[in-house]
């Protein structure tokens, strides 16, 4: 299954009428909910070179069929050693947060409910964890982040959860389940609302058939799909896994073929 791809930009930082390096913000579509797994992530998608400042989007409980108490989005991280993402203040996030990040395989890296510094609101700081797992990003490439209040945290295919949470305010690494997220905790107490999460080092996903970086799609890209044959690894990027299957296979040619030619909106 592709993940659902998005481009819905809801503004640029301008200064006297010229838009900063920083880059823009994103919304979730309204049409378009981001789904709580992998296979229903929401790749954020955008300008070739561009980075991404925020992600607007909200948790809409019941109100969305079965239920919408988490949000995962596939992003691009082009700068481990920059990498963090924070919760905004109370005034642009109306619930009590948690954020996650996992990699590709949808095995966990790090997570937290609540600021070191206090409050209900999250960080994922540069640095990575610090309940002695030590782990972080470490590679450029595609990770999931996700949103989640309160209480409602990943789990395994046998319910265990992948994060063990001493202290609210810890920055946790995956020290309980190694194994791959499948669905998350139900919460006690339903946390629901808008929010907004600011990153560093992360950009737009642009053009993600495009493997070998020329700025096409080309008989180069099935030849990194071959070089890269097989099952995902359980630590780090699978950029050739372009239908998002944890697998690099035929099926992700067939991609390549379908996008053939030229990014739209590339580097000349």
């Amino acid at each position: 299954m592709r993940h659902a791809p998005a481009t819905t930009i809801c503004g640029v930082l301008t200064i006297a009428g010229t838009a900063v390096a920083v880059g823009p913000e994103w919304c979730e579509p309204a049409a378009g909910d981001a789904g709580a797994l992998p296979a229903k992530a929401i790749s954020i998608t955008g300008p070739a070179s561009t980075s991404l400042v925020r992600i607007d989007g909200q948790l809409g409980g019941f109100g969305f069929g079965a239920g919408d108490f988490q949000d995962m989005f596939l992003i691009y991280i082009a700068d481990p050693d920059a990498f963090s993402a924070t919760i905004g203040d109370s005034t642009d996030t109306t619930f009590d947060t948690q954020l996650w990040t996992f990699y590709f395989s949808g095995k966990g890296i790090i997570g937290n409910d609540d600021h070191p510094k206090g409050g209900p609101l999250s960080i994922l700081p540069t640095g990575g964890s610090d309940d002695g797992t030590n782990t972080d990003v470490e590679i450029p490439g595609l990770y999931y982040l996700a949103i989640s209040g309160f209480n409602s945290d990943p789990i395994d295919p046998a319910g265990a959860p992948i994060f063990i949470q001493e202290t609210r305010t810890e920055i946790s690494g995956p020290d309980g389940s190694n194994l791959p997220i499948t669905d998350w905790q139900p919460p006690t107490t339903p946390q629901t609302g808008t929010y907004q999460i600011f990153v560093e080092g992360v950009s737009f996903i642009f053009c993600p058939a495009d493997l070998s970086g020329n700025g096409d799609v080309d008989f180069a890209d099935i030849l990194t799909v071959i070089a890269q044959w097989g099952p995902c690894p359980a630590k780090g990027p699978c950029p050739a896994d372009l239908d998002g299957d944890n697998d690099v296979a035929f099926s992700d040619i067939l991609v390549i073929i379908e996008e053939w030619g030229r990014c739209e909106g590339g580097p000349e």
